[in-house]
């Protein structure tokens, strides 16, 4: 019930509170609270260079004097000039060349030593395929400069990179490789 009250009270006549409040402190803003240390150093340096506390008198008054005069109109930009090498014009021409020349570099040309490649990754699994016997996770390890453990996991979960159709008996034409082709179910 106190809340109530309260609350109604805090809420009451809160514009004119708020403008008495704003023309007392407008005259001379009160500066927020200092903290505590910050205020012992500041009677510390007071003590210590009373000098630099004092108002200079001749360098206030020069300082009223001066005056900053603003010749911007409203919409135009003042005439300094940024980057005037670069030309300034509404239809920048865009690049003559639009497709790439070369084969994109998808794969990396150096791997670090306990890391693998997609590209070797595939030919890993290959040769694992191919005779298992022979081509043991040890191996397969000390070949590609792996460690067994991520080799061993390699094998067990890595896949070739397939596309699942939700139904593969019906194409989908969004995908290009789907042109007319049958699809079989594997």
């Amino acid at each position: 019930m106190g809340n109530i009250i309260r609350r109604g009270w805090k809420d009451f006549n809160v514009e004119s509170r708020a403008h008495r409040y704003i023309d007392r402190h407008i005259e001379k803003p009160v500066p927020p609270p200092r903290h505590p240390t910050t205020e012992r150093l500041l009677k510390k340096a007071q003590q210590d260079t009373p000098e630099l506390m004092q108002k200079n008198e001749p360098l206030h008054d020069r300082l009223k004097q001066v005056m900053v005069d603003s010749t911007e109109v409203k919409g135009k930009p003042l005439d300094v000039e940024i980057d005037k090498d670069i030309p300034r014009s509404s239809s920048r021409s865009l690049p003559q060349m639009r497709s790439f020349v070369g084969s994109p570099d998808l794969f990396p040309d150096e791997v670090p030593v306990g890391r693998i490649s997609v590209p070797r990754a595939m030919e890993l699994l290959a040769k694992h395929k191919q005779d298992k016997k022979k081509w043991t996770s040890e191996r397969l390890s000390q070949d590609f400069k792996l460690n067994l453990d991520d080799t061993r996991d390699i094998l067990e979960n890595f896949q070739a990179f397939k596309i699942i159709p939700q139904n593969p008996n019906e194409p989908n034409p969004r995908l290009p490789i789907y042109d007319k082709r049958e699809l079989t179910a594997d």
